[in-house]
C-alpha cells in the first residue's frame, strides 16, 4: 500500500488517516474498544484479530479492506 514518507520512514495508511481526521491514539482506541498500545502496534505493522480490524477501521470510518486487503 502506498504511503507518504515521514522523517525517512513510511507512514502507514491507518496513521495517516488518523492524523488527517485529527484523532489521537486514545480516540481511536476508545472507539474501537481496545488499548492505545494496540492501535500504536497496528500503526507499526502488527496485524490484529479480524474483530479488532473491524473495530479500528470503523473508528476511522473506513473499510477493513482499506488497511488489510485480502
Amino acid at each position: 500500500m502506498a504511503s507518504e514518507a515521514t522523517n525517512g520512514r513510511v507512514e502507514s495508511p491507518l496513521r495517516r488517516d488518523r492524523r488527517e481526521q485529527g484523532k489521537r491514539l486514545v480516540d481511536v482506541a476508545k472507539d474501537a474498544g481496545c488499548s492505545t498500545g494496540l492501535v500504536s502496534m497496528v500503526e507499526s505493522g502488527y496485524v490484529p484479530s479480524p474483530a479488532m480490524q473491524r473495530g479500528i477501521a470503523a473508528a476511522l470510518g473506513a473499510s477493513v479492506e482499506r488497511y488489510w486487503p485480502s
